[in-house]
């Protein structure tokens, strides 16, 4: 009880009670971590009244030009890059299929990578379809069937799309889409969850280069069951928003069958559709921020950990100006929950973040490993919230992301679901901290990691900013490389090969050292006036 303590002086009993709430902040659930969403989202805040007042006109929203509330957990996500399942759902079940070898060409596929059983690398026959929605508002094209029975089948498809099967949207070369399905489903077209598919990656890219992923779904694209599970592989902008590509139009995919090895065979397609915006609509441009850590030799901010022993890495940057915090319409974290204690995102300079900056320097994008790395870490965070002027923790993963239990096989495992983030538009500087610890015990002894946040938002009206298409074919980019070393059988076009590859490594090499601006080549590239 509080009269039995010593009689301290009142300022030391003070920091007595700020150290033991900072040591329940250390404990607590990770939702007791979050600020509240109306002190996150800083001068944005303004819209606060618009977005709790359920009877705000959908006419008003639209003006408003900012669907902050699907930043929210709690939102309502009509109103942001929402779930379009039903629609969606209808045009895949009511395809009537027909044969698209003329325009949709695979480049490379990896069948049955590390795959468990004699099942291994068993060749397998595919088809190539697609089909226009009765009203012919969507295309849909879909590869397969594969057959998987577990052990987690990992299966690659590169692919890209001839120019007649994108309409085009006001400039030569140019295409618009406002909602897009991309993942697995069965034959009637039903989307297959995980379990028991997952998406490892699915990129519907352009300008031939399948590290844009501003249309992508991901292994925690899917929501928890409540919030509409599996359907949030449908994606759908707001009204008057889109997303741009520009030739060359593919898409990348790496799956895999997370069941027990000689699970019952499970028959899937791949399944990208998107509908396409007409030509005399004018919409703003959505486009990805990715703030990411990626050291090391892998592609598109892989990164290797060693996973028996807790390590921990931060980095930090300043988002550029050309890049419109504004117009945020969505953002989350995105990383392989398998190997994370948490990632945590603050808004402010590593000052602000860290007591002592000099003091872990050496995990300033370096993996750093030690018995008490993580303490240590959230020790030095504890003590800077303290003090004046600490940054704000924009996002904690664990806590943003809804953890839900399914069978698979005989067991019941953990899933981590979507984490959405809430952003300050008035903040530039950020850090990024990755915490690592395994929380599977069936992990190998080295694990590839992902961890950073994407933040969706939309360029100016009447404008749109796209790369080029180099030249280079478009699964290659990072690719070609783990492919030949790892002596896996890689289907192929004959154009593909070792001379092809030694003549392009330089420029592989060259993508993988340059950084950009916000962490993803997507923010870059050459203004268009539609």
């Amino acid at each position: 009880m509080l009269q039995r303590l010593p009689r301290y002086g009142s300022t030391t009993l003070f920091l007595a009670l700020c150290t033991l709430s900072l040591a329940f902040w250390a404990i607590a659930p990770h939702h007791q971590l979050m600020p509240d969403a109306s002190r996150t989202l800083g001068a944005a805040s303004f819209h606060a009244r618009t977005l709790l007042d359920s009877t705000f006109a959908a006419r008003e929203l639209r003006e408003v030009g900012l669907p902050l509330d699907c930043l929210r957990k709690d939102g309502h996500a009509a109103h942001c890059i929402a779930s379009n399942a039903a629609a969606t759902s209808s045009v895949l079940q009511e395809c009537a299929w027909r044969n698209a070898s003329s325009e949709l060409r695979v480049l490379a596929l990896a069948e049955s990578l590390e795959m468990l059983g004699n099942s291994f690398g068993d060749p397998q026959k595919y088809v190539a379809q697609s089909c226009t929605s009765a009203d012919g508002r969507w295309r849909a094209f879909r590869y397969g069937p594969f057959v998987t029975t577990g052990g987690f089948s990992w299966s690659e498809v590169h692919a890209h799309l001839s120019a007649e099967a994108m309409p085009t949207y006001r400039v030569e070369g140019v295409h618009a889409i406002d909602a897009y399905v991309l993942g697995n489903a069965d034959d009637g077209g039903r989307l297959i969850g995980l379990p028991p598919i997952h998406q490892h990656h699915f990129h519907l890219f352009g300008s031939g280069q399948p590290d844009l992923d501003d249309l992508n779904v991901h292994g925690d694209s899917q929501c928890a069951d409540e919030e509409g599970g599996v359907n949030c592989l449908a994606r759908s902008a707001p009204e008057g928003f889109a997303f741009l590509l520009r030739d060359r139009v593919g898409f990348e995919t790496v799956f895999n069958d997370v069941r027990p090895n000689a699970s019952q065979p499970l028959r899937s397609w791949i399944v990208a559709a998107f509908k396409p915006v007409p030509p005399h609509r004018l919409v703003r441009q959505i486009r990805v921020c990715n703030l990411m850590f990626g050291p090391g030799h892998h592609r598109g901010g892989t990164y290797e950990v060693l996973t028996e022993e807790e390590s921990a890495v931060w980095v930090s940057g300043t988002i550029l100006s050309s890049v419109s915090l504004d117009s945020v319409i969505e953002s989350y974290i995105h990383t392989h929950p398998d190997m994370v204690h948490d990632v945590l995102f603050f808004q402010g300079e590593a000052a602000s973040v860290f007591d002592d900056v000099d003091a872990v320097a050496l995990a300033n994008g370096n993996i750093v490993s030690s018995r008490h790395i993580i303490a240590e870490m959230l020790s030095s965070i504890k003590k800077r919230q303290m003090r004046p002027g600490a940054a704000t923790l924009a996002c904690s993963y664990m806590r943003a992301s809804t953890r839900e239990w399914k069978r698979v096989g005989s067991e019941l495992e953990p899933f981590q679901r979507k984490a959405r983030c809430a952003i300050d538009a008035s903040a530039r500087q950020w850090v990024l901290l990755v915490m690592h610890r395994k929380r599977s015990p069936a992990l190998r002894k080295r694990y590839l990691m992902h961890a950073g946040i994407r933040i969706y938002h939309a360029e100016r009206n009447g404008t749109a900013r796209l790369l080029r298409d180099p030249g280079v074919p478009a699964w290659a980019l990072g690719r070609l490389v783990n492919y030949r070393e790892s002596g896996v059988g890689v289907r192929a076009d004959a154009e593909m090969g070792a001379a092809w590859l030694q003549a392009y490594q330089p420029i592989i090499d060259a993508a993988r050292r340059t950084p950009s601006p916000c962490g993803s080549p997507n923010d870059l590239g050459e203004l268009i006036t539609l």
